[in-house]
């Protein structure tokens, strides 16, 4: 399928910048509560990450998704409200990043719940999008969210370069917007030890390649990481490579899924 059948007129490709609002809590969730020193580095990503990424993407003009923690959102609730003052989105995050998978169900259903209204208080319209924390949902994930009413699009497989549907019967389908784990910064910064020029020319070449063949380019990223003084600038570089190129589509994952629903491009029955 040509880029001219999956995207609006006049577009190649479709990029979605997106940051996890873990703070400490996904720091606590992989070390445990104890380990200051890697608790304190969570605490970078409200106390300065966070608004350096605002200014970045500021600067260059781009409108981005932020995926939030719930006890985050609860704590410092001066940045949902820059986040939100800057025109970007806001979605669910888990309420303590701890992994679906190791939940059952109703516990996995009451902490989605429970980071829902939390992040709806604080922004004060209801999020549509979805990230499980570590990428890790459970099998039931997507099954809660639809049975949870209002979301469009989650954020959790690794699986493709485009956009796919899950479809329920009642018409309520949700869209899987995939990533990759080269666009992640922890995988990047944290397992593969890269400098941030080694990161911009993955992140490079992994969008050149999404362009050239008219697909979904996905960056997941972390203020608690690339808003860090050395690694944003490899943050500032892929923006505006991305932003330079023409016929690219930067927006929200929630713009990017309500036109993915529109088109429904493709499906996968659960």
């Amino acid at each position: 399928m040509s880029p001219e059948q999956i995207w609006p007129e006049g577009i190649r490709c479709a990029a979605v910048f997106t940051f996890d609002n873990d703070d400490e809590f996904g720091m606590i969730d992989a070390f445990g509560s104890e380990r200051m020193f890697y608790v304190s580095q969570g605490y970078y990503d409200t106390n300065e990450g966070t608004a350096r990424v605002l200014r970045i993407l500021k600067r260059h003009q781009v409108r981005a998704t932020f995926c939030m923690v719930g006890r985050t959102a609860e704590k410092r609730q001066d940045i949902v409200k820059m986040i939100r003052e800057d025109g970007h989105e806001v979605a669910a995050h888990s309420w303590d990043h701890r992994p679906y998978y190791k939940m059952e169900y109703e516990e996995e259903r009451e902490d989605i719940q429970k980071t829902l209204d939390i992040v709806e208080r604080m922004v004060g319209t209801r999020p549509v999008g979805h990230r499980s924390p570590d990428w890790n949902p459970s099998k039931s994930t997507v099954k809660i969210l639809h049975e949870l009413g209002g979301f469009i699009w989650r954020g959790d497989s690794l699986d493709g370069d485009l956009p796919y549907i899950h479809k329920f019967e009642d018409g309520r389908n949700i869209v899987e917007l995939p990533s990759s784990i080269g666009l992640d910064d922890f995988g990047v910064y944290g397992d593969r030890g890269y400098s941030p020029q080694e990161a911009f020319e993955l992140w490079k070449d992994e969008f050149d390649i999404l362009y050239e063949e008219g697909k979904f380019f996905c960056l997941t990223a972390h203020p608690l990481v690339s808003g860090r003084p050395a690694p944003s600038t490899a943050l500032e570089k892929i923006v505006a490579y991305v932003k330079s190129h023409d016929g690219v589509w930067i927006s929200t994952a929630q713009e990017i899924a309500k036109y993915w629903l529109s088109k429904s491009q493709a499906a996968l029955i659960v």
